[in-house]
């Protein structure tokens, strides 16, 4: 969200596993890669959140003895931060955050 046509972002994990627990270490790499030459970038910010999914299923009837199963999706969520990257200049290749 926030990306447009001028720049890629990509997120590595160096774990694989997409289900993090409390008290997980989590690490990575950010990789921005500019496709213009020049172009004014205001922040950079990551948001990570934390929500709970679950299933409900419910029995419905017609009052006629035909039935049928209808599942529910909930999610709920605890956890939410705005992580802001520092200021750096724009005309490196590569940039470490």
């Amino acid at each position: 969200m926030g990306n447009y046509s001028g720049a890629n972002i990509i997120i590595q994990f160096d774990q694989p596993n997409s289900f993090f627990f409390v008290g997980d270490v989590i690490s990575g790499n950010i990789t921005l890669n500019l496709h213009e030459q020049e172009m004014k970038i205001h922040e950079i910010f990551m948001t990570l959140e934390g929500k709970i999914s679950y299933t409900t299923r419910r029995i419905m009837s017609n009052g006629k003895r035909v039935t049928h199963s209808i599942t529910d999706y909930h999610h709920v969520p605890f956890f939410s931060t705005k992580l802001f990257f520092r200021a750096f200049p724009f005309r490196k290749k590569r940039i470490h955050l």
